[in-house]
């Protein structure tokens, strides 16, 4: 998890945004599967609005699914309209998305 949090953070400052966004969301993953779910928001949310700023038609739609799989987690049942919203705003292809990043992240 700190590697992920320390490649997070040097690929920012090194102006990685497409290695940003991969790291970031295992990194906002990781923080979920621990428990940390303000800590994922906060994470995923920060890259999803940088997405969105560059109008990056790769990474957009799967870091609004990471970001509705979280928030469809710990949201209430009276507050679910912000992860359907996220989520319908995503194309099918977020499935291959995801299974692209795990063969970058491994090293295919």
């Amino acid at each position: 998890m700190r590697a992920e949090e320390d490649a997070t953070r040097s690929l920012a400052q090194a102006g990685r945004r497409e290695a940003r966004c991969i790291t970031a969301s295992f990194y906002g993953e990781t923080l979920t599967d621990l428990g940390d779910h303000a800590g994922a928001v906060s994470v995923l949310r920060e890259t999803l609005g940088l997405a969105e700023r560059r109008r990056d038609a790769l990474w957009l739609p799967y870091m609004r699914v990471y970001l509705a799989r979280v928030l469809a987690r710990i949201a209430p049942l009276d507050q679910l309209a912000e992860p359907e919203h996220l989520a319908r705003a995503s194309p099918r292809q977020v499935a291959t998305l995801r299974g692209a990043a795990c063969r970058l992240r491994d090293g295919a």
